[in-house]
């Protein structure tokens, strides 16, 4: 019986490295989503930056072209 013993201690020990091997690449993957979701906050952020640029853009060419209608075709030159 004393092969018995042995045998369930050594599956002990081997389910003890298994969840030891389970919780490092858990602790790994958390830090990976962790890095993760701050990029992806990072670049909301710089998206919105952009779209906010992009707004004032198109509100100043508005304004400096306001003769064109909706922005639309450049009428030709007088001497075409």
């Amino acid at each position: 019986m004393s092969g018995g013993a042995t045998s369930a201690g050594a599956d002990r020990h081997g389910q003890g490295e298994r969840i030891a091997e389970l919780e490092a690449r858990f602790a790994f993957l958390d830090e990976q989503v962790q890095q993760l979701d701050a990029l992806v906050v990072s670049q909301r952020d710089l998206l919105d930056t952009l779209a906010d640029e992009l707004g004032r853009i198109k509100e100043s060419l508005e304004s400096m072209r306001p003769d064109l209608p909706d922005g639309g075709p450049e009428p030709p030159p007088p001497h075409y």
